[in-house]
């Protein structure tokens, strides 16, 4: 009830109820939204920046990675992976690209020396020590700000795209 000296307003709201049954619909619309942005363009953008990012000796680091898209209990992930193994030994050397070895001086375990091809000298060597791998940086962090990026501007056209279709 107004009271002397109050002003009074009448809002009326119509079609609240068409609005508010797309957006009790929306979540079932959003998820395979979501789904074909991360499983088309920004998988690909992430693993092409990736691989930007990767170092390179042989190029089996950078061939190798993949980017599958995962998604259980709403959530929807893009999973960096590398499978890449020495192929003598089969050791999964990716953690060595990003954070090196424990150890600054590496002997072999199972044999007195090293043997392997240097491309450098051109010939075969077999040194009793080697130099371990210390890495300046990790290339997984150092290519995250720009993944972050990408993934921001992918949530952007994803949002636009949730607007026009729900609303």
């Amino acid at each position: 009830m107004a009271r002397r000296g109050d002003a009074v307003f009448r809002a009326t709201v119509r079609g609240y109820r068409r609005t508010a049954g797309r957006l009790s619909a929306a979540g079932a619309a959003v998820h395979p939204l979501i789904l074909a942005e991360f499983r088309g363009t920004l998988s690909s953008e992430v693993l092409e920046i990736a691989r930007e990012f990767a170092p390179e000796h042989t190029g089996a680091l950078k061939g190798e990675l993949s980017a599958p898209v995962s998604s259980a209990g709403g959530v929807v992930k893009i999973n960096l992976r590398s499978p890449v193994r020495d192929p003598d030994s089969g050791y999964a050397y990716t953690g060595v690209t990003r954070f090196g070895h424990r150890q600054k001086t590496l002997r072999p375990v199972k044999a007195e020396r090293f043997h392997f091809y240097s491309d450098v000298l051109g010939r075969e060597i077999s040194p009793r020590t080697v130099r371990g791998y210390s890495p300046e940086g990790d290339w997984v962090e150092e290519a995250q700000p720009e993944i972050a990026d990408a993934v921001e501007e992918s949530g952007e056209e994803l949002g636009r795209q949730i607007t026009e279709r729900i609303l």
